[in-house]
């Protein structure tokens, strides 16, 4: 036969406690008593505790051209122990030069609100935007804040955006060849304005932004005549502008 023993502990201990739990049995004919005993320990409930989370950002320091963005990673861990529930933390981004907020860029976060269990961590993005052109390369302070609800005080982080503005260099002009040839041994080709004169073969190399206004123009010497100027789409007679790409025979 055998009975249950219930232990209940009624009083709540400040701290982990060990009792000894005794359990008896008699009968009067003839007398005897068996005692048995064995250990209970009592374990205080787990407390929460709450703590300040952490934030970091990464990388450090980035540049970009003006009006191209960058984007930071972000990485927030709840500290809490492990008896409190999952928090939800709100996150928000700034952006100052000189110590002073300036909407000359802008910063976001791409999650705003972030739910994280006690011990885990969770990440998301601040992407950095420039809005005003810099004369010169300017170098931004990119604030980073995680808070809770009900308590005091953020996890705060800071990295720098250094804004560089466009290159002033004018792109490579895009250039066109013109071939030249003059049949016979009298008499010239003009080429206006830019004031050349080809009295053989000649190549004219023309910028894309000019040669639609140069003219070709044949110039006889003594009794020599011009017979043709093959090619020539546009003009007549001993002239003709210039089409970039084609070659000349006159």
């Amino acid at each position: 036969m055998s009975v249950t023993v219930v232990a209940t502990p009624t009083i709540q201990p400040t701290q982990t406690t060990s009792y000894t739990v005794s359990a008896g049995v008699v009968r009067s004919n003839p007398a005897q008593a068996v005692v048995d005993q064995s250990v209970l320990t009592v374990v205080p409930p787990a407390v929460c505790a709450i703590n300040l989370p952490t934030l970091t950002v990464s990388p450090t320091s980035m540049s970009a051209q003006y009006p191209n963005p960058v984007t930071y990673a972000v990485t927030l861990t709840n500290n809490d122990s492990d008896a409190c529930t999952t928090s939800t933390f709100s996150l928000s981004s700034n952006t100052l030069l000189n110590g002073v907020t300036t909407f000359e860029v802008s910063s976001a976060v791409t999650s705003p609100g972030l739910s994280i269990a006690p011990g885990g961590s969770a990440t998301t993005t601040i992407v950095a935007t420039p809005i005003t052109l810099p004369a010169q390369s300017r170098a931004y302070i990119i604030t980073a804040g995680a808070s809770r609800a009900g308590q005091p005080g953020a996890a705060q982080g800071a990295v720098e955006f250094t804004v560089v503005p466009p290159s002033t260099n004018p792109p490579p002009t895009a250039v066109s060849t013109v071939q030249i040839s003059v049949l016979g041994n009298r008499g010239s080709v003009a080429v206006s304005p830019l004031g050349l004169k080809c009295k053989d073969n000649c190549t004219i190399t023309l910028n894309e932004a000019e040669w639609q206004t140069l003219t070709l123009q044949a110039v006889p010497s003594g009794q020599s005549c011009v017979q043709a100027i093959r090619g020539c789409e546009a003009g007549g007679g001993n002239s003709c502008t210039l089409t970039a790409g084609v070659s000349y025979e006159i």
